[in-house]
C-alpha cells in the first residue's frame, strides 16, 4: 500500500510483481491547515496570556455550497474542483459549539484559497480585546468538555449538537447553564468579577447540561453543582473553581475541593454540592497517592464520571453509585478504603460490599435498599449558577 504525499491518489501494489491492482483516486491527502484563534488556555481573562488555541470540529463553509469541518486538533484540507478559487468562511460554530455574542461582536472570518491550498485561519489575531477573548474561550472550552467526555467514554445524543455558547452578556459575577433551552451564559466583567468565559467555569457550566442532557432533567440541585466541580477539577488537574473569579477577593476563587463542608440534605445547593466535589477531589487525590499519577486519575475517571450517568437522588447516593463501580466480579471494591475516607471527610458513611448478594453490574451490593438509593431521583429548580 503506496500513499502519494503530493497527490491525492492512493494505490495497492503487489510487491512481488510490482503491478499496481487497486487505487482510489478520491483519497485525500492529510489535513495542511489549521484554524486557531487567541485565547486564554487556563485561568480568568484579565490574568492570562493570549496564546492560540485549536479550533476543533469549527464549520467551514465554502461559496460553492459545500461544508466541512476541521478535525479535533482544528486541522482541515481545502476543499473545491481543480485550481478554482473558493472563499472560506468561519465563524465559532461548529459540531458541538455555537457563540452568540451578546454585544453583537460575532467573530467571522473570510479567506479565498485554492483547492489543497495551506492556509492557517486565525480569529482574534491581536488576542486582547475581552470581548474576542472571550468569544474565542466561550469556542474552545466547550468543545473541549465535550471531547473529554468522548475520550472517557461518556456521549450522549442530546450533547452530540452544537451548544449556544452565550458570550459577554450585559451583567457581572455570574454564569449559568439553561436545561429548559440549553445553553451555556457567560458575563462581562466588572470591577467586581472577571469575565465568566473561561475553562473551569465553563467546565462547571457544561457540567449542568451534562447532568440534564444524561437525565433528561436536572434531578438534585446539590448533586448537579457537584458535577458541574468534578468536571473542572477532573479536566484542570487542580481543585480551584473559579481561579481570579472574584476581583480583590480573599478568597479570590469561588470553590475549592480541599473544603471541609459536612453535607446536610437542606442545605442550599451550593453548599451541598462542595461535599460532592470535595469527595471527588480527594478521591483522586488519594488514588493518585496511592497509584501514581497516571493510573490514580485513571482510575478516578472511571469510578466518577460514569456514576454521573446513574440516576442518583443525591450526593450520598452518588457516592454509594462511585462505591458500586469500584465492586468486582469476586464483591470486592478494591478501593473501598480510599472511597470511604473521601467521604467521611464530608460527613457521609458509606459500608463495605458484602459478598453473596449480586448487584446490577454483576458485582454484590450489601442490600437491595442500597441500590434503590443509587436509581432514585427527584425534580430541582430550573437553573443552577456557579456564583451566589
Amino acid at each position: 500500500l503506496m500513499l502519494s504525499k503530493s497527490k491525492t491518489l492512493m494505490a495497492a501494489v503487489d510487491i512481488n510483481s510490482g503491478e499496481t491492482f487497486a487505487w482510489d483516486p478520491r483519497h485525500k491527502a492529510a489535513p495542511n491547515s489549521t484554524a486557531v484563534g487567541r485565547g486564554i488556555a487556563d485561568g480568568p481573562i484579565e490574568a492570562g496570556v493570549p496564546s492560540p488555541l485549536a479550533l476543533a470540529h469549527v464549520e467551514i463553509k465554502y461559496s460553492n455550497g459545500k461544508t466541512g469541518y476541521s478535525d479535533a486538533e482544528g486541522k482541515f484540507t481545502v476543499e473545491g474542483e481543480g485550481d478554482a478559487p473558493v472563499t472560506l468562511t468561519v465563524k465559532l460554530s461548529g459540531r458541538y459549539a455555537i457563540v452568540q455574542d451578546q454585544q453583537a461582536k460575532d467573530l467571522t472570518v473570510t479567506v479565498t484559497a485554492k483547492p489543497g491550498e495551506e492556509l492557517r485561519i486565525v480569529f482574534n489575531p491581536e488576542g486582547k480585546d475581552e470581548n474576542s477573548l472571550a468569544q474565542v474561550n466561550g469556542y474552545v472550552h466547550t468543545t473541549a468538555v465535550h471531547d473529554f467526555l468522548a475520550k472517557n467514554g461518556i456521549s450522549l445524543a442530546a450533547l452530540d449538537k452544537p451548544m449556544p455558547v452565550k458570550t459577554n452578556i450585559d451583567d457581572d459575577c455570574n454564569a449559568y447553564y439553561t436545561p429548559w433551552s440549553p445553553s451555556l451564559n457567560f458575563f462581562r466583567s466588572s470591577s467586581r468579577c472577571a469575565n465568566s468565559a473561561y475553562n473551569d467555569v465553563s467546565q462547571h457550566e457544561y457540567g449542568h447540561a451534562l447532568d440534564d442532557a444524561a437525565h433528561r432533567g436536572i434531578p438534585n440541585g446539590g448533586l448537579s453543582e457537584a458535577i458541574g466541580d468534578m468536571l473542572a477539577m477532573y479536566i484542570t488537574g487542580q481543585p480551584i473553581i473559579g481561579r481570579g473569579f472574584i476581583k480583590g477577593g480573599s478568597p479570590d476563587y469561588i470553590r475549592h475541593g480541599e473544603n471541609t463542608y459536612q453535607y446536610r440534605s437542606r442545605d442550599e445547593v451550593h453548599d451541598q454540592g462542595q461535599a460532592g466535589q470535595g469527595f471527588a477531589w480527594k478521591l483522586r487525590k488519594s488514588l493518585i497517592a496511592a497509584l501514581g499519577a497516571m493510573e490514580g486519575d485513571a482510575v478516578a475517571r472511571a469510578l466518577i464520571l460514569p456514576a454521573i450517568l446513574a440516576s442518583n437522588r443525591d450526593i450520598p447516593a452518588f457516592i454509594n453509585s462511585v462505591l458500586l463501580r469500584d465492586v468486582n466480579d469476586q464483591g470486592v471494591a478494591p478501593h473501598f478504603e480510599h472511597i470511604r475516607a473521601a467521604a467521611a471527610a464530608h460527613g457521609i458513611k458509606v459500608t463495605a460490599p458484602r459478598a453473596g448478594q449480586p448487584g446490577p453490574t454483576g458485582g454484590y451490593v450489601e442490600s437491595q435498599g442500597w441500590w434503590d438509593n443509587i436509581t432514585a431521583s427527584w425534580t430541582a429548580a430550573s437553573q443552577y449558577m456557579v456564583h451566589r
